[in-house]
């Protein structure tokens, strides 16, 4: 996470908002079966990396892990191309 270390997301939302969508994400990790340590600023395991990097680190690790799950379950076909265009549609509304 040494890149990150100066990096600021380009966002609107408060610090507090931060801390709840990054243990938001994690909890979301801990729920498929990632076990994820308690280490942001402030928690027992502070592992001094900022919520930014945290954030980005469990984003990144959800869509791998949720992207292994599906084609694991779903194997190549029906099933895998409806979750994939399903992917892309909620990225794209969520870009405007």
């Amino acid at each position: 996470m040494e890149q990150l270390a100066d990096w600021r997301p380009n966002s609107s939302w408060t610090m507090e908002e931060w801390v709840r969508e990054t243990r938001a994400l994690r909890e979301a990790l801990t729920v498929l079966g990632a076990a994820v340590p308690h280490c942001l600023p402030g928690e027992p395991s502070d592992c001094g990396a900022s919520v930014w990097a945290h954030y980005a680190t469990y984003a990144g690790m959800l869509k791998g892990v949720s992207h292994v799950k599906a084609e694991c379950n779903l194997g190549p076909g029906p099933g895998l191309d409806l979750a994939e265009r399903v992917y892309a549609d909620q990225l794209a509304a969520h870009r405007h």
